[in-house]
């Protein structure tokens, strides 16, 4: 992205450093949003299904509501996501064995085979970072770790708009693995930077905007 020339530069080294970051990080955004989207549907699968997918555990039952806690969701848009995935035959909705009114899902080993697939190919494909060097991925990785760190204690508010909510996207984590190699639910401010976390979860309530067309779940 690149800044408007017929507007004032910044006023001081300072905040010419400033916006280049941004600048710079919102055009990295919109690759690693293309590059999450293409291996979405390389398996058939829109964003926010593969997020959805990805928030599940294998062998674990999550009642709905508590998936749409997680992914931030509002109800109605996560039973159409859910409903596609059921027709996919990668999840299952099951009652809650303490209240058969409550619904749950699951992962079919369809489903698992298709998450731990997507995810593989994610891994191992660099995409917009690949020229960099090890040392520049580590300067990159402590940069941004920082960044989180200062940001977990700031509420991100958008003008005119109330507080974001406090669910964080249970998307996995780049850097941390729990035992038994399961990915952990990173905090909100960590893990994903609000922007990618914004995009590729459908039905959001208060997230601050992502650059360019959202894209919604489908």
């Amino acid at each position: 992205m690149l800044a408007p020339s017929d507007l004032p530069a910044p006023a001081t080294e300072r905040l010419r450093l400033l916006l280049d970051a941004r600048l710079g990080l919102l055009t990295l955004a919109d690759r690693l949003r293309q590059q999450w989207s293409a291996h979405a549907a390389a398996v058939g699968l829109s964003p926010g299904q593969v997020s959805a997918l990805l928030t599940l555990t294998p062998g674990e039952a999550i009642p709905m509501r508590d998936l749409a806690a997680r992914l931030d969701y509002d109800a109605s848009n996560l039973s159409t996501l859910v409903d596609r995935l059921e027709r996919r035959g990668v999840v299952e909705r099951r009652p809650d064995p303490a209240d058969r009114r409550v619904k749950c899902l699951v992962l079919t080993q369809a489903g698992e085979q298709l998450r731990a697939g997507f995810w593989r190919d994610l891994v191992q494909d660099a995409g917009p970072l690949g020229p960099l060097s090890d040392a520049d991925l580590r300067a990159l990785s402590a940069a941004l770790s920082a960044l989180s760190a200062s940001l977990s204690a700031i509420n991100l508010v958008r003008p005119g708009a109330g507080p974001p909510s406090a669910a964080a996207p249970a998307l996995p984590s780049p850097h941390t693995a729990t035992a038994g190699n399961r990915w952990h639910t990173p905090a909100a401010g960590s893990g994903y930077p609000y922007w990618f976390r914004a995009e590729h979860r459908g039905g959001r309530r208060s997230s601050p905007p992502a650059p360019g067309p959202s894209s919604r779940a489908r």
